[in-house]
């Protein structure tokens, strides 16, 4: 049986949202080793990050869910899909982050 296709359209939304979201998780490590981890920010500088970028996280986060909610109903497996486009990146914030975002109420603990 054939497989589905995916308009052009969309998986390039869907790549866009990836390829956004990876260059968070790169900032998000730059952040956590070079800032935090060399000037003992404890969590600060990726928090920053996470924080100036939510916006776009989020944008990407709905992307993906649109993907995953409408791609079955279609005859796609959007999870091969996405692991075939190298996966999503994990935004999970560090222990040290999350202790940030807690208390200091910041907006992106809803990241």
């Amino acid at each position: 049986m054939a497989q589905p296709v995916i308009p052009s359209r969309v998986l390039a939304n869907v790549e866009a949202a990836i390829t956004t979201l990876r260059g968070i998780a790169a900032q998000v490590q730059s952040a956590r080793t070079a800032l935090d981890g060399r000037l003992g920010g404890g969590g600060r500088y990726e928090t920053e990050v996470l924080t100036n970028r939510a916006g776009d996280i989020a944008w990407c986060q709905q992307r993906l869910a649109h993907f995953r909610e409408f791609a079955p109903r279609n005859g796609v497996d959007s999870e091969a899909v996405l692991a075939g486009l190298g996966g999503v990146p994990d935004l999970t914030p560090s222990p040290a982050a999350a202790d940030w975002l807690r208390d200091s109420a910041h907006p992106a603990a809803k990241v």
